[in-house]
């Protein structure tokens, strides 16, 4: 749903400035809206102990997304919607753990492949949908990845000037398997530079916009997967199956400062800390009975990331005032 965050405000100005057009023909008109864009970043912790268990357990990751338009942006002018998109959305993420208790280095893997919708409709309401599949897997494993559905959908409604409801629903796996959850938050823009925003139970933002290019964040929520882990020949738990479950839950506060670089590139830095209240190996995928369940305390934590796009739109065609 992050998709939000840039789409509603693009949909709005393409509106905006095809209002001559509009009012002149009332035809649909098909333009270019969205540029393709990537998204790379890396992210680390240290090693801290485990609760109650021996051993300890750091992370380091790096990530690449890549967003697609699936063709223009369809603007109609006399319909409920007036206007709508489809993307094409894909990403993957080698994470390489440090699990100081166990005898081999792991490497794992997660990928999610989605087509992504929005409309914006006459009252100026975005609605978002996507689906698709992901997957979160040891490279050990030998053969395909086991895929599982991925989607979710929200919707905005305008409370007033200053303040947006969000509500929707998702699968996910954030919280260590796979969930079907409501979303319910909001958008309150508290003045022209502060905003805060709440997208239950994922996270809450506050955002200050210190200039055109530069923006500081502040943000809280969960973070966490469930992965089939290799053990083969029972390498790492005797009397175990061949392929368990890791189940990570974390929790993660930080600030972020993002850099608008130039139109097409776009710099982030974010730090603060991350604690790992669920650690957790099973033989399913459920997460229950695991015969390795811990916690590790408060760590800090560090992530860079850049993002890309590529082409023009009609935004950078329209002439200026």
């Amino acid at each position: 749903m992050r998709l939000m965050r840039w789409t509603l405000p693009a949909l709005a100005a393409a509106l905006t400035l095809s209002g001559s057009a509009f009012g002149q023909s009332g035809d649909n008109l098909d333009i270019t809206l969205f540029q393709p864009q990537i998204d790379v970043s890396a992210e680390s912790f240290p090693n801290r102990d485990f609760d109650t268990q021996a051993g300890e357990y750091g992370s380091g990751a790096s990530k690449i997304g890549l967003l697609v338009p699936l063709g223009s942006t369809h603007l109609r002018p006399q319909k409920s919607i007036l206007g709508y998109q489809f993307l094409g959305v894909a990403d993957f993420q080698k994470t390489t753990p440090d699990i100081t208790f166990l005898n081999d280095n792991h490497h794992l893997t997660t990928g999610t492949l989605a087509v992504a919708g929005l409309a914006l409709t006459q009252s100026k309401n975005l609605v978002i949908g996507a689906a698709g599949v992901s997957f979160g897997e040891d490279e050990a494993i030998s053969g395909s990845p086991s895929y599982r559905f991925w989607g979710g959908a929200a919707a905005t409604h305008k409370m007033g000037k200053k303040s947006t409801l969000l509500y929707g629903g998702a699968v996910t796996y954030t919280f260590g398997r796979g969930l079907a959850l409501p979303i319910i938050g909001a958008i309150w823009r508290l003045n022209q530079k502060w905003s805060l925003t709440a997208f239950a139970p994922f996270y809450v933002v506050a955002g200050y916009t210190a200039t055109d290019n530069v923006t500081f964040r502040i943000r809280t929520g969960p973070a966490g997967n469930v992965f089939r882990f290799s053990n083969d020949n029972q390498s790492e738990f005797t009397s175990e199956p061949d392929v368990v479950y890791l189940k990570i839950v974390q929790w993660r506060t930080t600030g972020e400062i993002e850099w608008k670089a130039s139109k097409n590139v776009t710099l982030m830095a974010e730090a603060g800390s991350v604690t790992t209240a669920k650690f957790a190996f099973s033989d399913n995928a459920r997460g229950e009975h695991p015969f390795f369940d811990d916690k590790t305390a408060e760590a800090p934590y560090a992530r860079f990331a850049a993002r890309f796009r590529f082409g023009k739109t009609i935004l950078d065609e329209w002439p200026k005032p």
